[in-house]
Order: C-alpha cells, then sequence, then structure tokens
C-alpha cells in the first residue's frame, strides 16, 4: 500500500467517520442520495464539460463509456460503513489511485476542486428536499461535508506526493543521461542537421521545385530530438530555447525561399536566404558541440547491465509526450518487447550467456529506432521503446521491421557460437487519452495476444 504523509491522520479522521455512531445518519445518506448516484455523477460531469479548462481532460465519449459509472460507485462508497481498520486502509487507498491517475494525466488540481463543490452542492439539495427535521438536516450536511472534504484532501495530498516524485524523477532523468550517448546523439544530430540542408539546397536548386518534397527540419532526426528528447534532457539551459527557435527560424526561411516566384530573378535575395539559413546552421553545430562537451562529465545512471533508460524514468518521458500529443496532435506509439522464451535459453546456456544476449539485444534496439525515440529496459527480458511523433498507419510497419530486424540478427554467445534471438511485440498508438498509462497497458495486451498467438510476431493494439 503506497502511504502519505499524513497516514495515520487519515485513519484517525475516517474512523471517527465512519463509527458506530453514525451508522444511523450514513445509512440514511445513502437512502437520500443512493437513488440519485448516477444522476449526481452526470450533473456533476455535465458541470465539468462545461468548464474551458476541463475539455483538454474531459470528453463526451469518455463520460458516458467510463467516467459516469466509475464516479457512480465512488459516490455510493462513500455511504458505505467501514469500520475495521482494514476497510479504512481500503478506502484511503482508493482515494489515493484516483489522486495516481490525476497526476498521470496532469490534471489542475483546482479543478478537481472545483468538482468536490459541485458535487457536495448537489447531494446537499437532496438531502434539504428530503423531508427531515432541522436537526437532521444538519447532522447529515455536516456528516457530508466530513465525508467529501477527507476524500478530496487525501485525492490532493496523493496528488502532490505523486508531483514531487515526478518533478525529483525528472531531474533525476536529466542528470542521468550517459555522456556517451549525449556525444554520440550529438554528433548524429549534427550528421542530420547538414544532411537536411544538403536536401534542402539540392531541391531549391530544382528548375521545377514541388514543395511536396522538401523534407522538413521538423520531422528530420534533428527535429525529433530536439522536440522529444532534447526537451527532456535539455529542460532549464538556454541551449534548448535557442535549438527549438532554430527549428522554427529554418522552417521560415524554407518557407521563404519557396515563396520567391523566380529565383533567377531574384537571386540576391534568394542568396541572402540561403545565407542566412548556413549562419544559422553553423551556430547550431557549434552549440551542439559546445553543449556536449559540457555534458560529458555526467555519469551514466542507466540501467547498468544494457546502459538503455532505467524504467523509473519513464514516467517522466511519457508525461513530456502525452503533453505533446495532447497541445500538438503530434501521436506518439508504444512497443512492448519480451524476448522469446528467454528463461529456457538462460536454463540451457547460463545466466552469463543470457546477460550477454541482453547486452547486444538492447545494442540493436537502440541502433533499429531514430535519435528521438527511447528505448528502455523496462524489466528481466522486456523492453519498451517510446516512439515519438509518427502516424498510426506507421506504427505495424516500424514493430514489423524492427521484429525482422532483430529475428535476422546475429548473437554471440561467450564461447564465438552464433546463435538467433526472437520477439514478440505488443504495439499501440497513443489515442488522445491524457494517462499515458492507458496506452502502456494497451501495448501490453498486444504484446500478450503476440505470445499467445505463436511468439516472434507483432500485434497491434486494436481499440472496440
Amino acid at each position: 500500500m503506497n502511504h502519505l504523509p499524513l497516514q495515520s491522520t487519515y485513519e484517525t479522521e475516517l474512523s471517527t467517520i465512519y463509527c458506530v455512531e453514525n451508522t444511523d445518519n450514513l445509512r440514511l445518506l445513502s437512502e437520500i442520495i443512493g437513488p440519485h448516484a448516477e444522476t449526481v455523477a452526470k450533473m456533476f460531469y455535465r458541470v465539468m464539460l462545461k468548464n474551458e479548462f476541463s475539455v483538454v481532460f474531459l470528453t463526451n465519449e469518455m463520460v458516458e463509456s467510463r467516467l459516469t459509472g466509475s464516479m457512480t460507485a465512488w459516490i455510493n462508497e462513500l455511504f458505505v460503513q467501514h469500520i475495521a481498520p482494514v476497510d479504512i486502509e481500503k478506502l484511503i487507498q482508493r482515494q489515493v489511485e484516483v489522486g495516481h491517475v490525476h497526476a498521470r494525466i496532469d490534471l489542475p488540481m483546482s479543478l478537481v476542486n472545483y468538482g468536490m463543490r459541485t458535487l457536495k452542492s448537489t447531494m446537499s439539495t437532496y438531502i434539504l428536499e428530503a423531508g427531515l427535521t432541522a436537526e437532521q438536516q444538519g447532522d447529515l450536511l455536516i456528516l457530508l461535508n466530513s465525508i467529501v472534504d477527507n476524500m478530496t484532501a487525501l485525492i490532493n495530498d496523493s496528488y502532490l506526493t505523486d508531483l514531487v516524485i515526478s518533478e525529483n524523477t525528472a531531474q533525476a532523468f536529466r542528470l542521468n543521461v550517459s555522456s556517451q550517448s549525449i556525444a554520440f546523439d550529438f554528433e548524429r544530430l549534427r550528421t542530420s542537421l547538414l544532411d537536411w540542408v544538403r536536401q534542402v539546397l539540392t531541391k531549391l536548386h530544382e528548375e521545377n521545385v514541388d514543395r511536396a518534397t522538401i523534407p522538413t527540419i521538423r520531422h528530420s532526426d534533428f527535429g525529433l530530438w530536439i522536440t522529444h528528447k532534447g526537451a527532456l534532457i535539455l529542460t532549464g539551459k538556454p541551449e534548448l530555447s535557442l535549438l527549438m527557435e532554430f527549428i522554427s527560424d529554418a522552417s521560415e526561411l524554407v518557407d521563404q525561399l519557396l515563396d520567391l516566384e523566380d529565383r533567377s530573378q531574384d537571386s540576391i535575395r534568394f542568396n541572402q536566404l540561403i545565407e542566412t539559413l548556413n549562419n544559422h546552421v553553423t551556430k547550431v553545430v557549434w552549440v551542439l558541440g559546445d553543449t556536449a562537451k559540457e555534458m560529458l562529465d555526467i555519469d551514466s545512471g542507466r540501467d547498468s547491465l544494457t546502459h538503455l533508460f532505467n524504467r523509473r524514468y519513464l514516467s517522466t518521458v511519457l508525461h513530456h509526450e502525452t503533453e505533446v500529443s495532447l497541445k500538438t496532435g503530434m501521436r506518439y506509439g508504444i512497443l512492448y518487447l519480451d524476448i522469446d522464451h528467454f528463461k529456457v535459453f538462460n536454463d540451457t546456456h547460463g545466466h552469463e550467456n543470457g546477460d550477454i544476449i541482453l547486452q547486444q539485444f538492447a545494442a540493436k534496439l537502440s541502433q533499429s529506432v531514430r535519435t528521438g525515440d527511447f528505448v528502455f529496459r523496462y524489466g528481466g527480458e522486456e523492453f519498451l521503446i517510446v516512439l515519438a511523433d509518427i502516424e498510426e498507419s506507421l506504427l505495424p510497419v516500424i514493430a514489423e521491421k524492427v521484429r525482422t530486424l532483430l529475428s535476422n540478427a546475429e548473437f554471440k554467445l561467450i564461447n564465438d557460437d552464433v546463435i538467433t534471438v526472437t520477439a514478440s511485440i505488443g504495439a499501440a498508438i497513443h489515442d488522445g487519452h491524457p494517462d499515458y498509462q492507458r496506452t502502456i497497458s494497451n501495448a501490453d495486451k498486444a504484446l500478450y495476444n503476440a505470445k499467445e498467438n505463436g511468439r516472434n510476431r507483432v500485434e497491434i493494439f486494436q481499440r472496440d
């Protein structure tokens, strides 16, 4: 059970609320509000959906298909007697889980509190219309407010605890990126950037330029790395702003070059724009080299065997990717990989050979993706790839490419024997839901299907 800083205080407070003396009042609240629980839940979401800040997190489809039922059950549980300490602990844990979800989807706490006030107001109306004496009304309203306020406080404390952990993990992520990886990535970025410039200039000097064939800086390896991985690694560094500005400026310069009606007649302007673009690129190449040198003293801190990112950083990455996806519509995909029959391999060839296979497997995975993507060792023989800025139609293509690369590769054992290794892959695309855990769960379900259907295959999660 996840404990909060004020765990014992909440246990004492809730034990007082759900005591034997309150049995009759809890039963009365259940009788008055229970029949209207679904109506209260719908009213709650009706009000929430009218709030301009909530539309980012809630949709009518989500409310109808899942959230109304969950809220109805939550309301009914408020008035169930919870006397035993274990029941109190379970009640607390359920509020903690709600707080975890709110933190994962980055739902503003002010919006949660706003919703809770609406909830209390609606339920209070039913109490006042129940034909009770003034004394009974007063007792029930006090009890209702105590219950809802405690649940709100629990959810908020869980939310804040998660935010602190998330920020600490994000800082650790930035501090623990391998210096060798940074140097390698930056060299690839420099090559990618220069290659992008070469392609653009080649296209611009064609007699009839097809605008659709001009490669965009945002979708180059350079642009993907800066937007996704760089935004995490370089957070707070002035270099990040400069690199992001370059992507915008470079795109604008290319647009201006393409907008020239007659480059031969306007050669002065054309050459000025080309010179400006080259100056920008030269500056960025220098910044990449300088930043790489600055970060070379950063120790690894990754998985000690494979040198991939540890799963503790996954929430930091997916929180960022989900935020980008919700704001821009740039979806990300997840590939969840499991090495086939790895336990049998370990039993047959020994754990030392198993470690060597894991190292080679991790290296081949890293080589199979773009610099803007993330590769994690998820645990044991499980790996997870986060594919940034990807079209849903390309997800099965990339997943199959990774599977084929692995199945065709040669893996060497300690005695130099060569073997083949296969993997089952489950893939899922982020569907716009603000909770990134849903995308992981979808990929996990697809992986289960891949293993059930024969292994060494790709399965894509299909939405109902």
